[in-house]
């Protein structure tokens, strides 16, 4: 992963996070609540980890450089503020809790 595709990735969740983009949940039911406990900790994600949403491959890249992306990613930290100072209720699906 370049550093512009985590900043791309950075992007699409911050995304899903504001309802932007719509995901589903793709962790079965009965393995949600470990799942929950393990983010609760400081160990690291597993290694060769794969994105049930992306699977295992690098998505296209979204913008012309890093310079782009970098503009790009702090709109939507800035929407992502107004976002939830207006909506603090608000909970979106998340790809590996679901809500």
């Amino acid at each position: 992963m370049t550093a512009q595709h985590m900043i791309e990735h950075l992007i699409f969740s911050f995304q899903i996070s504001t309802d932007k983009r719509n995901v589903e949940c793709h962790t079965p039911k009965e393995k949600r609540a470990k799942l929950q406990a393990f983010l609760a900790t400081n160990r690291p994600m597993p290694k060769k980890f794969t994105n049930p949403v992306t699977g295992d491959q690098l998505l296209p890249l979204q913008h012309e450089d890093s310079k782009q992306a970098k503009e790009h990613l702090k709109n939507e930290v800035e929407h992502y503020r107004t976002y939830f100072r207006n909506n603090p209720e608000a909970i979106q699906t998340n790809p590996y809790l679901a809500r």
